[in-house]
């Protein structure tokens, strides 16, 4: 939680299904209703081992925690270290969009070790994937639109990685935009853009 990269942040955490909750300040801004409020998801939960999180923040890089939320500490190995926060009013920078586990490749009480981030930073690479829970990283090879922008992503059950693509984080000033998905075994690329709406042209 955090409205504006002004504001103080915060993680909040639940033992009990919501019903009370403890909020752990935080020393990254959120930015939550900054521009690129739609990309995500930001925190992620390894499906495992649910000590361990993640969290692609605006400014501070990537985040991790190995006990349940309560503390964090920067990525170190990670190759977006982040931009410092701007300051004045302003859109800000979107940092990284997303993080996703591969849940098979782990198991239940055993942490996932593939691990994939996505950037909304300007300039290529803009994925990267670790094999080694999340201790070292490489950027994927061939991605197919160095001009875009990773916002959204999705794993399937097949290792198929599904990514939405901008020209910006919005929610204002998109004209273009692309889905690809991406076969995390064999590295194939595929353009997998719906048929643009005609009557609304540069859309997202």
């Amino acid at each position: 939680v955090g409205a504006y990269r002004t504001d103080a942040a915060a993680i909040m955490r639940s033992a009990d299904r919501g019903a009370h909750w403890d909020i752990t300040p935080v020393s990254f801004r959120m930015g939550g209703n900054d521009a690129g409020r739609g990309l995500g998801e930001r925190l992620a939960v390894d499906p495992n081992d649910n000590s361990i999180l993640y969290f692609g923040s605006r400014y501070d890089g990537l985040q991790r925690s190995t006990d349940k939320g309560a503390h964090w500490s920067k990525v170190s190995g990670f190759p977006v270290a982040g931009r410092p926060a701007p300051t004045g009013w302003g859109p800000g920078y979107p940092g990284i969009a997303f993080v996703i586990f591969d849940p098979a490749s782990g198991s239940n009480g055993m942490k996932s070790r593939t691990l994939f981030a996505g950037s909304a930073e300007p300039g290529a690479p803009h994925l990267f994937r670790s094999d080694d829970g999340g201790t070292s990283w490489k950027a994927i090879a061939g991605e197919p639109r160095a001009d875009l922008l990773p916002v959204q992503a999705q794993l399937d059950s097949h290792g198929v990685l599904y990514i939405a693509y901008s020209n910006g984080v919005g929610p204002n000033g998109v004209t273009a935009g692309a889905v690809y998905k991406l076969d995390t075994h064999n590295g194939r690329w595929s353009d997998i853009t719906p048929v643009p709406d005609q009557s609304r042209p540069g859309h997202g």
